[in-house]
C-alpha cells in the first residue's frame, strides 16, 4: 500500500516525476526499506528533493551519490534498497538533520 502514496507524493510535488523511468525502481526501494508511512513519505520526499529521482546523479562536487545524495564513498555501488536502509537508518539513529545539511531545510521538509 505505500508504493502509491509515494507516486502520489511524487505527484504532487512535480507533476509527470511519477513517470520518470526511475520511479518505479526507487518506489521499490523505498517499500522494501520500510512499512512505516512517514518513514516511506519522507524517502519519496528526499529521493525528489535531492536527486529529482535520478539514482545516478553525484553533487556536492563528486562528494554525495545517488537518490538521496548520500557519501559517494560510502554508497557507490550499492542497491537502491541498501542506499534507502542506509539513509533511513542515519535518519533513526539521529534525525532528518544528519542527512540535511540545513536544520531549518530539514524542519521544513518534515512539516512538508
Amino acid at each position: 500500500m505505500l508504493k502509491p502514496i509515494i507516486l502520489a507524493i511524487w505527484t504532487i510535488l512535480a507533476p509527470g516525476s511519477q513517470r520518470l523511468p526511475s520511479a518505479d525502481a526507487i518506489a521499490d526501494a523505498i517499500v522494501a526499506a520500510t512499512s512505516d508511512e512517514r518513514e516511506a513519505s519522507l524517502l519519496a520526499l528526499y529521493a525528489w528533493r535531492e536527486s529529482n529521482l535520478r539514482p545516478g546523479v553525484t553533487g556536492d562536487g563528486g562528494r554525495s551519490c545517488g537518490a538521496w545524495q548520500e557519501p559517494c564513498a560510502l554508497v557507490r555501488g550499492l542497491s537502491l534498497e541498501t542506499q534507502a536502509r542506509l539513509w533511513l537508518s542515519w535518519v533513526r539513529a539521529s534525525s532528518l538533520a544528519s542527512v540535511d545539511s540545513s536544520p531549518a531545510r530539514a524542519a521544513r521538509r518534515e512539516r512538508l
